[in-house]
């Protein structure tokens, strides 16, 4: 497995395979209509998700790869452009791996 340092969350491993994301445990969530907070175990930092955030973290229920968030995304949302949809999922996860959120 490559580093997040060299190759990125959700970047392909040397195998050719998209790596998979997923949630580091002990997350605390709790949701607010379409947003969800999220809490670190480590420090009690909280940070906020709105809806596309939201959306993302629920798919990460399971381990999967940003191809396909990007993919699912695009079928629920096809009169999104999906560049637009694209350019959100890469923003967001580099986010989420900046926080530790996530790992792969």
């Amino acid at each position: 497995m490559t580093s997040n340092s060299e190759q990125g969350v959700g970047g392909q491993d040397g195998g050719g395979k998209e790596a998979k994301i997923v949630r580091i445990e002990g997350v605390v969530e709790r949701w607010v209509d379409n947003e969800v907070f999220l809490v670190l175990p480590e420090d009690g930092e909280i940070h906020n998700l709105n809806e596309l955030g939201a959306a993302i973290w629920r798919l990460l229920a399971e381990p999967r790869s940003e191809a396909e968030i990007i993919a699912i995304l695009c079928a629920a949302y096809p009169t999104v452009d999906r560049d637009r949809i694209k350019r959100d999922v890469e923003d967001l996860i580099d986010d989420l791996d900046d926080l530790g959120l996530i790992r792969d």
